[in-house]
């Protein structure tokens, strides 16, 4: 299922530390619920996370713990044993889109990103935001969301665009909020001028 030209187009965009075949995400996708269909499948099946030797082997894992059927407790457990081990922006935010438990779920959920809010480990920082602007951003949460993404003080570009884009999402819910908060709250100038252009170009491509 590789294909060499968009193989070349992840190796420039995804930062990973393991080779990339060049797999869509669609087929990944596919593969990831078909495991989880099959009632003799187990996710140890998968063998130890280190060996995964691909991106997209890594990949695949991360929609397995996601699409499996289990309890929550047992799925939070998994993530964080699966968290150590995320290494770039694509799967971080492929993972954390598919989590649609954690709207059913919403406290479990909560708890699992203030654990990895302020993570010195940057993808598990951004894993928290990305969840959190996935799923928590409805107009009853955005101003304690807010509050959260105000404290996270880092010097990393993905935890950074993380929260410039959980602001920006929060922008389509209260702009007027959003606004004001973010010229009397929001200390990292980076971040703010981040977020204002992802505000802009969602404004754009909305008109």
């Amino acid at each position: 299922m590789s294909e060499d030209s968009y193989r070349i187009f992840s190796e420039r965009i995804i930062k990973t530390g393991k080779p990339v075949l060049g797999v869509r995400m669609g087929p990944i996708r596919a593969m990831a619920k078909e495991l989880v269909r099959d009632p003799d499948w187990n996710y140890a099946d998968l063998g130890p996370i280190e060996r995964d030797r691909y991106y997209e082997e890594r990949l695949l894992r991360a929609l397995t713990i996601a699409y499996q059927k289990c309890d929550e407790e047992h799925r939070i457990s998994l993530l964080e044993e699966f968290l150590p081990y995320l290494d770039n922006w694509a799967i971080c935010d492929s993972l954390c889109s598919t989590l649609k438990q954690a709207r059913r779920e919403t406290e479990l959920y909560l708890s699992l990103i203030l654990r990895h809010l302020h993570d010195d480990h940057p993808y598990q920082a951004r894993f928290a935001i990305v969840l959190l602007l996935n799923h928590y951003m409805y107009e009853s949460r955005i101003e304690e969301n807010l509050r959260l993404l105000e404290t996270i003080s880092t010097h990393d570009y993905y935890v950074k665009m993380a929260v410039a884009w959980a602001i920006a999402t929060a922008s389509k819910v209260s702009s007027e909020l959003v606004g004001s908060w973010m010229h009397t709250s929001l200390a990292d100038a980076d971040i703010r001028a981040m977020a204002a252009q992802k505000i802009r170009d969602s404004r754009r491509a909305r008109g």
